[in-house]
C-alpha cells in the first residue's frame, strides 16, 4: 500500500507523462509495464487500457472502474527508468 507522500508524488509525475513513455500498471500488487500511446487533458491511454490522468485510476466502464464509479482495480505510475524507456 502506498503512503500519502508516495501517492502525491505519483500523481504529480502523471501530469508529465507523454506518448511513448513507459508507465507501470499496478494490479493487485502485480506490476506491468505499459507504453503510453496517447495522452489527453483527462486520460493516459496505453493501447486498449485507459487511465485517468489526474488519479492514475484505470477507466473501464464494463467493469464499472474509474473516477466516475469511485473505484478501480488498477492504477498507473510513471516508470523510474533512465529516459523513461525500456531496453
Amino acid at each position: 500500500m502506498e503512503t500519502k507522500k508516495e501517492r502525491e508524488q505519483r500523481l504529480k509525475e502523471l501530469l508529465n507523462v507523454h506518448v511513448n513513455d513507459i508507465v507501470i500498471r499496478n494490479l493487485a500488487d502485480l506490476e506491468m509495464k505499459f507504453r503510453v500511446t496517447d495522452v489527453t487533458d483527462n486520460q493516459i491511454i496505453c493501447g486498449d487500457w485507459t487511465f485517468d490522468r489526474k488519479t492514475g485510476l484505470e477507466e473501464d466502464p464494463d467493469l464499472e472502474w474509474g473516477v466516475t464509479f469511485g473505484k478501480s482495480g488498477s492504477y498507473i505510475r510513471a516508470a523510474q527508468e533512465p529516459n523513461n524507456t525500456t531496453n
